[in-house]
C-alpha cells in the first residue's frame, strides 16, 4: 500500500440523530407536493379551457384526451419525484436539495431508482397524516414509503 492512495469510505447505516429531519421533511413535502403539481395543474388547465366539439350528429368521445392528461400528469410526478432524482439529484427533489435532506439506503448508500419508485408509489397514503404518524412513531424517522423501500432521509 502506498502513500498517498486513497480509498472509498464505505457508507454507513445512518444514525438516530442523522434522521432526526422530520420538521425539514414536513417542509419538504409541502414545496415538493407544490412544485411537482404545477405541470400538471396546467395541463388540466389548458384540457379544461379547450372547447371540444362534437361531429355533426355524433356523440364525440373525451376519453382517450383525459386519459392523455392522466397519463402526462403521472409521467410529470414520475419524473419530479424518481426519474430526476435518481438521474441528477443524488435521490433528492428540489425540497429536499433546498431543506439540505437526502435519501439514502438502508447501508447508508444511494439510493436506486426501484426504491425511489416504492417511495413515490406511497407517497399518496403517506400525505394523509399517516406519513406523519408513521414518522414520529419510527425510531429513524422512517414514512412508510421509507419503511418499505428499505430507505432513510438524512441531513445531506
Amino acid at each position: 500500500m502506498s502513500v498517498g492512495s486513497s480509498f472509498a469510505v464505505p457508507p454507513r447505516p445512518p444514525s438516530r440523530s442523522s434522521t432526526a429531519v422530520v420538521g425539514r421533511r414536513l417542509a419538504q413535502a409541502v414545496l415538493d407536493v407544490f412544485l411537482s403539481s404545477v405541470l400538471p395543474v396546467l395541463v388540466l388547465s389548458l384540457y379544461l379551457a379547450v372547447p371540444r366539439t362534437s361531429p355533426p350528429g355524433g356523440t364525440g368521445s373525451s376519453v382517450l384526451p383525459a386519459l392523455l392528461v392522466l397519463a402526462l400528469g403521472c409521467l410529470a410526478h414520475a419524473w419530479y419525484w424518481v426519474i430526476r432524482p435518481h438521474g441528477v439529484g443524488r435521490g433528492q427533489t428540489t425540497g429536499m436539495r433546498l431543506l439540505g435532506i437526502r435519501p439514502v439506503s438502508a447501508d447508508g448508500g444511494p439510493v436506486s431508482a426501484a426504491r425511489l419508485t416504492v417511495r413515490w408509489l406511497l407517497l399518496p397514503v403517506d400525505l394523509l397524516v399517516v406519513g406523519l404518524v408513521v414518522m414520529l412513531l419510527s425510531p429513524r424517522h422512517q414514512r412508510l414509503g421509507d419503511l418499505l423501500a428499505g430507505t432513510f432521509v438524512v441531513r445531506d
